[in-house]
Formats: C-alpha cells, structure tokens, sequence
C-alpha cells in the first residue's frame, strides 16, 4: 500500500508540478528581459528629471553662462568656485550624483573618486557625449567608467544666457552596482511568489493519501497561524524532519513566514515601522540602560493642515510629503531611536539620549520638512508640530505616548509649527 502511495505521489506530481514548474521557470525566463528594459526606462526617465530640475534650479536663481576664470567657476558672476550646496542638496533629495561641467571640465560634482576626493577639475574625455551635448542633445549612456566606478549617466546642455547659447553640461548619475541591486531586489521578490504558488499546488496534490493529508494539515495550521498574525507558532517536527517534497514545502513555510513577519512590521507607503511594530520597539527601548544626563522621550508629529494638503493637491502628492517626510526622521533618529507610523499623518518618535540630542534631533526635523516644497512651485511651505514627553524612568508606554499626545494637541492649538515638551518630575 505504502509503494502504491508513492507511485501516486510521483504520478501527481509529474504530471501536474513539473509542467507548472517549467511554466513559471519559462514565464520568468521570458520575462525578466522585459523587466529589466522597465527598470534601466525607469533609472534613464529619473536621470533626466534630476538633470533638469538641477538645470532649471540654477536658472531660478542665477543668471550667465558657465565660465572658468583664473581656474575659479563662475556662472555671470556669481563665484561658486567650492558652493558645493547646490549640488550636495540635490544629490540628498534624490539620491543621484550631480555634476557641473565647463567644457569637459568638472566644475562643481558630487562624484568622489577612489580617495574619496571630489572629481572637481577633472575633465570628461569622451568625445561623443561631449559633441551631442554641445550640439543642444540630450545624452544616456549605461556602465559610464568614472574612475573605476560603472555609473548610469544623463548629460543635458546648460544655458542661462539671453541669447540661448549652450554655456556647459549637466549631469546626473546612478552608480551602476545600486542599480542593478534593485533588479535582483524586484527578481527576489518573483522568486518569492514562485515559491508560494509551489507550496500551494504541492499541498493539493498531497490531500490524496491520509498519511500525507496528516503532514499537510500541520502545513496548514501553521500557515493559517501566519494569517492572523500568530508569529509564534511552530511547525511540528515530523514535517520538517521529513527529507522529501512534504519536507520541503513546511521549510518553505518558515521561511516564507518569517519573511511575512517582516512584511507585517512595515508601513507600505513610508517603509517606516507600523503601529504594531512601533509598540514592539518601544517597549524594546524602555529596557535600555540610561546613563546620568540621558531620558526616554517619547514625541508626537503631525504635518500640519495635511488634510487641506490632500484636498488642494491629491493624493498623490500626499503620499510624496509622507514619504518625503518619513525619509527626514528616519536619518535623524537614527543611531538614538526609532520612529513608526502611528496612524494618517502623525508618527511616533522613540528616543533614548540626552535633551540636547533631543532636541537637535526635532529642530532638524522640522527644518527639513519646511524644505520639502522649497523647489516645488506652487506649492505651500510644509510645516509639523511635535509634542515630547522626557522621563527618567521607564513609565508605562501608553502613558508616555499619550503624554506626548497631550503636548502635540497643545502645540496644534498655539499655532503649530513648534515644539512643545514636558519633563516628568
């Protein structure tokens, strides 16, 4: 009986999961070609927003051609000889390496050589870019050598004269390693689908014998676990003892559901902790040790008039101000706390340091988030308000939360677009 279960199991799954299998190798095979024109679409489509937006930042506020006198950048006459500002703020917002060329000379850059130098006064030696941009075209080419680093790379001709006369170039790079880190991301996540389908298929054509049918059930209330967030459960032993296919598909399972667990922690839209999370780690941060001039701090922050935002704008664009603003707290709590998404437009800030600290923290938060619509016209200054609560000990999580609450609500009431803190005696 045992021999005639396994000749039905090998039956089933020849005729059923290998010609599956095949499919999906075969889909993924045929598809990835298409996959990555989309993404290198992608990449070349950001390249040239950030190459014109740099173009078209410099317009908005200096007026001339790109010169080099005396070996110092001028563009008129405005000397931005080592003004790495520019360059450096756009390179922070949207993550890609600015240049500034005079000729072929880079004028101003963001691109650092092997020494961690700045490329500045180097010059572009190819000829063929060179002739297309100062012939009024816009050049992309892929795997451009800088120095031994392989970039994706977008030049546009630069004019701010009267006349329209092409004065340099601007260009906009990607390193090419973090560019194709992001197809094997997306590919992965592929891989990850193909595994589930497998799994799935594989458990139906197990019902047939009891025996098997035994082995899936364990299968099945472990998933079923995952699916109302039961990260605790265990798969049985004789399942993953098994070193056949039923084997297999329960160590899929665990993994599958570890990558769930991760899933679940996570904000979709700001890639920030969720609520759940955010209690998770909060109360991780209360177990730490404080030294002397240290507290726990928990603060509150709500962008200001976000719904009047959504309503005048779209969504669209409130999504980007959450993101946008996500992003800032993110760098800046970083190293002394967390931060998470506590529900719409407010988030919540965990800290374990000094007040000092603190507040550095939250005035550089804010004075970011009041630059995130500087170079978008038409649109209003954004502004948030936050409330922090500071203790000595580790008190209740809610209590503290809603202690920060409280100073939130009284900053919205005076006006928002402040700090407002409270210290427990």
């Amino acid at each position: 009986m045992k021999e005639n279960k396994n000749k039905l199991f090998l039956k089933l799954a020849a005729v059923q999961i290998l010609p599956m299998l095949i499919l999906i190798v075969c889909a993924v095979i045929v598809g990835f070609s298409p996959f990555s024109d989309s993404i290198e679409d992608e990449i070349k489509s950001k390249l040239a927003s950030v190459a014109r937006l740099t173009s078209s930042s410099l317009k908005e506020v200096y007026d001339g051609d790109f010169s080099l006198r005396d070996g110092r950048f001028y563009i008129g006459e405005n000397d931005l000889t080592n003004v790495y500002s520019i360059v450096d703020n756009i390179k922070k917002d949207t993550k890609a390496d600015i240049t500034l060329f005079v000729d072929n000379v880079r004028a101003l850059t963001t691109v650092q050589g092997k020494t961690g130098d700045r490329l500045t006064g180097s010059v572009l030696e190819n000829d063929e870019i060179i002739k297309a941009v100062y012939s009024g075209e816009e050049f992309y080419v892929k795997d451009l050598d800088l120095q031994g680093t392989l970039y994706y790379a977008y030049y546009i001709p630069f004019s701010c004269n009267a006349n329209g006369s092409i004065s340099g170039m601007v260009f906009a790079g990607i390193n090419s390693e973090s560019a194709e880190n992001s197809k094997w991301t997306a590919l992965n996540k592929i891989g990850i689908i193909f595994y589930i389908i497998v799994v799935v298929s594989a458990l139906i054509l197990l019902l047939y014998t009891r025996r098997i049918a035994r082995q899936l059930m364990n299968i099945k209330n472990y998933i079923g676990g995952l699916s109302k967030s039961h990260f605790n459960s265990e798969m049985n032993e004789d399942v993953l003892k098994r070193n056949d296919e039923i084997g297999d598909l329960g160590r899929y399972a665990v993994e599958v559901g570890d990558v769930v667990n991760s899933l679940i922690n996570t904000d979709p839209l700001t890639g920030l902790y969720n609520r759940r999370a955010g209690e998770s780690e909060f109360k991780k941060l209360l177990e730490r040790s404080l030294s002397p001039d240290e507290y726990y701090i928990s603060a509150m922050l709500d962008i200001d008039f976000f719904k009047t935002l959504n309503d005048r704008f779209g969504h669209d664009y409130g999504d980007q101000v959450l993101v946008g603003v996500s992003d800032i707290m993110r760098a800046y709590s970083s190293g002394c706390g967390f931060v998470c998404r506590w529900g719409g437009e407010e988030f919540l800030i965990g800290l374990c340091c000094t007040k000092e600290r603190s507040e550095e923290v939250f005035e550089n938060i804010l004075g970011d988030i009041r630059q995130i619509a500087e170079d978008d016209p038409g649109k209003p200054l954004i502004t948030a308000t936050i409330g922090a609560a500071y203790y000595k000990s580790n008190k209740d999580m809610y209590e503290m939360v809603n202690k920060s609450d409280e100073c939130l609500y009284k900053g919205k009431n005076n006006g928002r677009n402040q700090i407002v803190t409270f210290f427990d005696a």
